[in-house]
């Protein structure tokens, strides 16, 4: 029988209403009295992404030359993220697809011949 390691907290914190007095800037619930939410016109990426992927589609091909691959992909997020990954390299005007060593990261586990392109390494012997 495995067992599931789950490591000991560090913090805990309990929520009794969705009313937060303190203003953290690294808050990840979205309950200070400070939150105005995502200004989506600072955010094109995710303003795209909200809609679906054919407006990151568009936006890559039409404004930054995105090209596909020709030999497809595995699923559509696969596809998402080869769009990301070109703006991500064409430009750093999106903060929102940083940082820039995330797609590098990627491109050491598969690289363009990895399984991260569709290719697994025993479908290439």
């Amino acid at each position: 029988m495995n067992k599931l390691y789950i490591p000991e907290p560090t913090s805990i914190g309990i929520f009794l209403s969705y009313k937060c007095t303190s203003e953290c800037k690294h808050c990840m619930y979205a309950c200070s009295p400070g939150w105005q939410g995502i200004d989506m016109d600072d955010h094109p990426i995710l303003e795209a992404l909200t809609t679906d992927l054919k407006g990151l589609y568009q936006l890559g091909v039409e404004e930054w030359g995105y090209k596909e691959r020709q030999e497809g992909y595995i699923s559509k997020c696969h596809l998402c993220v080869d769009i990301r990954k070109h703006l991500a390299t064409q430009t750093n005007r999106f903060k929102e697809l940083r940082p820039i060593e995330f797609y590098d990261h990627l491109e050491s586990l598969g690289g363009s011949s990895g399984h991260l392109d569709g290719n697994r390494s025993e479908d290439s012997e």
